[in-house]
């Protein structure tokens, strides 16, 4: 059994809050925030972040979840002084940043474990954070959690290309290299929530105007064509199961916002040229009253994502919680969360080849934007229609089946899908992470800083360097004067007192002070041993004592050993 371990968050407002438009990052971080409050063991809850951070959402998560359990702000400029924790939990993919500034802590790499999180792995930004993986400071006991295992197999690809491109660049051997771990992780969803809505069916019902015996088909996301799902197959596929049924016509709900009015515009025509066949209603997906009664009323779920932007997909298990059926493509994350034939049907999907032309370079040199890269990708991806009619058929077919099929998606929800499950597995992960660092520390392998030291890089530049052991000389008339001119002239304070903070010099003025005390009585030029001057001013760290004596030998105090 894993030790016991402390995990702290790197937290980004943007990162666990819901937007005024709905996006699966920010609901999943919502409800992982809330699920990490309540599974902390610690004395605190423990976040790194910007001094001036929104803290207002987390204030409001801690009240109603544990009101009782402090919360311990580490600001991100000391993040080289954080102690407390074991791993730092980080909302994305980007930890070669994180990694980089770790360098700077006292035990280096080895004072704590990065845990990062993959959600879109298609954005330039996303790309940019891993390929910068191999470079980094990352270490084995870091981990990257890929919420599926096509994540998992995308970050692989774009690892071990970077790795071997470093390689062929240096003569190494990129088989070497150590990376951080890439434990497959899902999101999680509020089963209760999900629970509860289901309970509501007949009274959604008639808030919707929707009669008892008619087939209804949820559909949630963002109507923008190239982000989420293409509509047109499902159109397709439920026209021709509709013309082939007996019985009333089926309602396809759509609960989503479109970003631009021409593409709400397109939804309406479609609405308008497919209303022989079947219902098409339009829901918006702020308003939180409309989306409960949609996913009450639905018989069955469908998303045919065909987009590259997402890696898991969180309203199948959104689905699952609810009780429905799931008809979805084999795409992404819904191949982990949807057993075909168990909780719905996976349709099949293909795209090109490894080798076929791409956006990328158009993308990284500005030429195309995102949405239009995302939407060139989109239209080379193919959802198999005669599969998805089939899967229609069999399931707006057959009450039975729809709820034999839904409550194994339930089954399998409650098992896999809570948020308290999901954490369970992070905090399993850190205390894995734990050990594996603990054991580097016990070889005792010695790290460099992230970078040379300005003295060395600049090393060429003074005609000679002095050092900090033998003796430092002092003319008592001379300091005496000096001191004083340190005081009166603003050359000299500027540089010297705590007007400014960012300048002070914290050893300054006890050193000072204790060379007023041995010019008292004293004519002659006379010398102190370093090692003694630090022992009398044992309450001083060393850099800050070396500083402050610097500054006195560079306005003529005293001279230092050369």
């Amino acid at each position: 059994m894993p030790s016991p371990s402390l995990l702290g968050v790197l937290y980004a407002a943007d990162a666990y809050a819901n937007a005024h438009r709905k996006m699966g990052r920010q609901q999943a971080g919502s409800g992982l925030l809330g699920a990490l409050i309540e599974a902390c063991s610690g004395p605190t809850f423990t976040i790194a972040a910007p001094r001036q951070e929104d803290l207002s959402g987390l204030k409001q998560e801690l009240r109603e979840r544990r009101p009782h359990l402090p919360l311990h702000l580490w600001p991100l400029d000391k993040l080289d002084r954080l102690v407390g924790v074991d791993g730092l939990f980080v909302a994305d993919p980007n930890l070669a940043r994180w990694a980089e500034l770790r360098q700077w802590h006292a035990q280096g790499p080895q004072a704590w474990s990065l845990i990062g999180l993959t959600h879109t792995l298609s954005s330039l930004g996303a790309l940019e954070a891993l390929r910068r993986f191999p470079a980094a400071s990352l270490q084995p006991w870091d981990a990257l959690i890929c919420t599926s295992r096509c994540a998992r197999e995308a970050v692989r690809q774009v690892l071990a290309h970077e790795a071997e491109a470093l390689a062929r660049r240096f003569g190494g051997d990129a088989s070497r290299w150590s990376a951080p771990q890439l434990p497959v992780i899902p999101l999680g969803c509020d089963l209760e929530h999900f629970a509860g809505v289901a309970q509501q069916r007949a009274i959604a019902r008639g808030a919707l105007k929707l009669p008892a015996e008619q087939p209804v088909l949820l559909f949630v996301g963002r109507l923008d064509f190239h982000v989420k799902a293409h509509p047109g197959v499902v159109f397709q596929a439920l026209a021709q199961v509709a013309q082939r049924r007996a019985g009333p016509r089926p309602c396809l709900l759509v609960l989503g916002t479109a970003q631009h009015a021409k593409t709400r515009h397109a939804w309406e025509q479609a609405q308008d040229h497919f209303k022989p066949w079947f219902e098409l209603r339009l829901l918006d997906g702020a308003n939180a009253e409309v989306s409960h009664r949609a996913w009450a009323a639905a018989d069955v779920f469908v998303s045919l994502a065909d987009n590259l932007q997402e890696t898991f997909g969180l309203t199948p298990v959104e689905a699952m919680a609810c009780g429905l059926p799931v008809i979805a493509s084999d795409w992404d994350g819904y191949r982990d969360t949807v057993v075909h034939g168990s909780t719905g049907y996976l349709i099949p999907t293909s795209q090109p080849g490894p080798d076929a032309a791409h956006h990328l370079a158009d993308l990284s040199l500005g030429r195309l934007s995102y949405d239009a890269a995302m939407a060139s990708a989109m239209r080379q991806v193919v959802v198999d229609e005669e599969a998805l009619v089939q899967a229609l058929e069999r399931l707006l077919g057959d009450a039975a089946l729809r709820r034999q099929m839904g409550e194994a998606g339930r089954r399998r929800a409650r098992e896999r899908y809570g948020w308290q499950h999901v954490v369970d597995q992070i905090h399993d992960l850190n205390a894995e992470l734990k050990l594996r660092r603990l054991a580097a520390m016990a070889h005792g392998e010695a790290f460099h800083p992230p970078a040379p030291s300005p003295w060395r890089q600049f090393a060429s530049w003074p005609s000679r360097a002095y050092g900090w052991q033998g003796e430092i000389r002092c003319d008592p008339q001379r300091l005496l004067q000096r001191l004083e001119h340190m005081h009166a002239l603003r050359i000299y304070s500027s540089l010297s007192t705590k007007a400014e903070p960012s300048l002070h010099l914290p050893a300054l003025q006890p050193l000072t002070a204790y060379l007023h005390q041995l010019c008292k009585n004293r004519q002659a030029p006379f010398a102190i041993e370093l090692a003694g001057l630090a022992a009398s001013l044992p309450e001083q760290t060393t850099p800050d004592l070396q500083q402050a004596l610097a500054w006195l030998a560079k306005i003529g105090a005293l001279e230092l050993p050369v």
